[in-house]
């Protein structure tokens, strides 16, 4: 299980030791799947594209890109009332959700900060709730230099397969830093995981354009 991921999921288990009262909204965790009968839906880390334009703006690209889902780290650490409804009008005009959203940064696994990680969940948990927040990833980008899958030597076609074959389905988001036009390498990167996630044929090679030398 990706790191990420499992933080995901015991972040969605600790919210019920975190958010007291029966009267306590409960979170979405399951994303809506792609077309194609792939099982898992795709998404993008905000921070990694289009960092100089406003936010509506940034969401429009990602939609132009063909995702319905975006990951925030702290874009929204500034905002008032007003800019959280400007940000979810905007993102159901678009069809677009919020799957996740950083906050809390205390270790899970330190049992003596347990009640610090706690307090810190519930700090965040309004505004999880402002964003109409889902729980539950999985981050993909390429090593070495994080950039997208192809460029790197990580076998994503058989990752995106594995996924499928497990059914799994929530979101798998882009996390990689574009080497060239944003828009262009997030769809290459849906097509790849929507084509290999369908089948081992069907899987439609990713071409970086990356040169290695022999030794």
């Amino acid at each position: 299980m990706h790191r990420r991921e499992f933080m995901g999921v015991c972040t969605g288990a600790a919210l019920t030791a975190a958010v007291k009262g029966p009267s306590a909204p409960a979170l979405p965790v399951r994303a809506a799947p792609e077309a194609d009968a792939v099982p898992f839906s795709l998404t993008v880390m905000l921070w990694t594209v289009y960092r100089d334009l406003p936010f509506a703006q940034r969401l429009e690209k990602v939609a132009e890109a063909g995702y319905h889902a975006v990951e925030l780290v702290d874009e929204f650490k500034n905002w008032k009332k007003e800019d959280f409804a400007e940000a979810r009008r905007k993102k159901r005009e678009l069809g677009i959700e919020i799957d996740g959203t950083c906050g809390v940064w205390i270790p899970l696994a330190d049992a003596g900060k347990r009640d610090d990680f706690l307090k810190s969940l519930r700090e965040v948990i309004p505004t999880m709730h402002e964003l109409e927040c889902i729980v539950g990833l999985v981050h993909v980008a390429d090593v070495p230099g994080r950039h997208h899958p192809g460029t790197g030597e990580i076998n994503y076609p058989n990752i995106f397969r594995k996924l499928a074959e497990l059914r799994y389905s929530r979101y798998v988001a882009m996390e990689f830093l574009p080497l060239g036009d944003p828009v262009k390498e997030l769809r290459d990167a849906r097509e790849l995981a929507i084509s290999s996630a369908r089948s081992p044929r069907a899987a439609r090679p990713f071409d970086s354009g990356r040169k290695y030398e022999s030794a």
